[in-house]
């Protein structure tokens, strides 16, 4: 299985490492550009954080929850904080999840809170 086989799905588990090792699983929606994907997350999110502190992550087919469905991949992931890719990467995600993503976008700005700021994360193959 290629890395971009996992734009199929709806879901990846995300697994990025803390500094003692040990994994954390967040399920994500994806989108593939090129030989990459792209996952959309707020900037301060505990998963940004883990990986710019360590690019190594693991991807996988996952349900909902998070709950592999599939083969592991080891990648390597990179924060983006241009603001070009997180637009470009909304319209992908839009794309693919249509509707779904629209409500979405929509709840979070109508929140009535300050809306968090949100980066794209790369993920690539390991060399």
């Amino acid at each position: 299985m290629k890395l971009t086989d996992l734009n199929r799905g709806q879901y990846i588990a995300l697994e990025t490492f803390k500094q003692n090792g040990d994994g954390v699983i967040t399920p994500v929606w994806v989108a593939a550009d090129g030989d990459r994907l792209l996952v959309w997350t707020q900037a301060g999110s505990w998963k940004v954080k883990r990986i710019r502190a360590n690019r190594r992550v693991r991807v996988c087919p996952s349900d909902m929850h998070g709950n592999p469905t599939g083969k592991w991949l080891d990648a390597r992931a990179s924060v983006l904080d241009d603001p070009a890719e997180e637009a470009a990467l909304q319209r992908l995600l839009a794309e693919k999840y249509g509707a779904k993503f629209h409500r979405l976008d929509a709840l979070r700005k109508t929140r009535g809170k300050k809306i968090p700021a949100r980066v794209a994360i790369e993920i690539t193959s390991t060399p």
